[in-house]
């Protein structure tokens, strides 16, 4: 008999492993996740029993430290890309990612290098959650609010989070491609959430607004 593939290895452990559920609950910024942990007991027996491992390779990394907020809090703050090797003796398949995160004390790295393991066991194995599928529900506008940009602290984030807000189930009008009225509010009300005054003006559009939402959902609470 063939002995299997590292591939189909692979395969039969995401098989296995099945779904992982957003059980993390991040209760200053309202908002649930699957955590590290999670992902790592849903695979650990199944790669332990194929005797596939993993190791990780940091191939860049960068630190600084960053004043956010309106206290000029000061916080580090780390990219980092990593390539992880997952092999079982004989063959070897490796992924690339980044990771990104801020802390205010001595741990930046070790959630950087979180997220980006996270990220690739995810990815790696394709692992879904148990919620229902977005095209359960379905939305109609009527007509296009006005637009905003709001003023937001510059400080970039990675879009590594994994969790859905009602604030993009809205489209943007063809016309204009400008922000919808959810994106707006959301984006004030997660703002203020963490600390943060935010402006609104013209012209903001439906990515940028998209992509403020991500960036505020990294930033740290200030209070």
């Amino acid at each position: 008999m063939t002995a299997p593939t590292l591939v189909e290895k692979l395969t039969q452990i995401s098989n296995d492993a099945g779904f992982v559920a957003k059980t993390g609950k991040n209760a200053a910024q309202g908002f649930n996740f699957r955590g590290i942990d999670a992902v790592v007991n849903a695979l650990s027996t199944g790669m332990r029993a194929s005797r596939v491992i993993v190791f990780p390779t940091v191939l860049d990394y960068q630190y600084e430290q960053i004043a956010v907020g309106q206290n000029k809090a000061t916080v580090g703050h780390v990219r980092l890309e990593v390539r992880y090797t997952f092999t079982d003796g004989v063959d070897s398949i490796s992924a690339v990612v980044a990771g990104e995160a801020m802390d205010s004390g001595d741990k930046a790295t070790a959630k950087a290098m979180s997220v980006a393991f996270r990220t690739a066991l995810l990815q790696v194995f394709f692992l879904p959650t148990d919620e229902k599928d977005p095209d359960e529900d379905s939305f109609v506008r009527t007509s296009t609010p006005p637009s905003a940009r709001a003023n937001h602290p510059s400080v970039s984030a990675p879009v590594e989070q994994d969790d859905s807000d009602h604030a993009f189930a809205s489209k943007p009008s063809r016309m204009s491609g400008l922000a919808t009225e959810k994106q707006r509010s959301y984006i004030k009300d997660l703002a203020a959430k963490r600390g943060y005054d935010a402006e609104i003006s013209n012209e903001l559009t439906f990515d940028e607004a998209s992509q403020l939402i991500n960036e505020l959902k990294q930033m740290p609470v200030i209070r």
